[in-house]
């Protein structure tokens, strides 16, 4: 079995986040953080496939093709899913050009479909997850009001240059990602 997912990574310039970082590190009782070299937009998550289901999807990947160059991107205020102190997730929200994103987001859609993956009905939302909340726990009044503080905020500014096909091994200290394939956008 193979743990896959099909993902936007976040690089460049994450100094400013990296500051974020180590402020929710030192909630670590509530918090589960997710590493700065970590960071991606998340567009298609497959879950467990089998080792024949995972070589197809592997295969169809490297026969992707998208018409796009690099798509500018800002880190842009914090948030929770869902709101107040129960939630599940804290994130940066993305300013960007939603009819690219949106495009790849279709291709990646139709890809996962043709493999007998889902339709996704819901409209993408990007964010970067940032950590999530542990199991029973909730979020604490300084950690909402640092979220507060933080909802305007501007991050950073960067670009997607690559959507890349990766595994994703769990291990106690938080999952392994591997870059299996990449498909380069045009004038990266």
């Amino acid at each position: 079995m193979i743990r896959l997912f099909v993902a936007l990574p976040v690089e460049g310039d994450r100094a400013a986040l990296e500051e974020v970082h180590a402020q929710l590190v030192q909630w670590d009782a509530v918090l589960k953080n997710v590493p700065p070299e970590n960071y991606h937009i998340t567009l298609e998550f497959f879950g467990n496939c089998d080792d024949h289901l995972g070589n197809r999807i592997r295969e169809a990947f490297s026969s992707l093709s998208m018409e796009t160059g690099s798509i500018p991107f800002a880190l842009e205020g914090l948030g929770t899913f869902p709101g107040g102190r129960r939630a599940r997730v804290v994130w940066c929200g993305l300013r960007t050009e939603t009819a690219a994103i949106n495009r790849i987001c279709r291709t990646v859609d139709r890809f996962a479909t043709r493999l007998g993956f889902k339709e996704e009905k819901r409209d993408f939302v990007p964010h970067l997850t940032l950590a999530r909340v542990r199991k029973g726990r909730e979020l604490t009044g300084d950690i909402v009001h640092f979220i507060e503080q933080n909802r305007n905020t501007v991050f950073g500014k960067a670009s997607f240059n690559r959507l890349v096909l990766f595994s994703s091994q769990l291990t106690p200290q938080g999952p392994r990602y591997t870059e299996l394939a990449e498909m380069l956008f045009s004038n990266s």
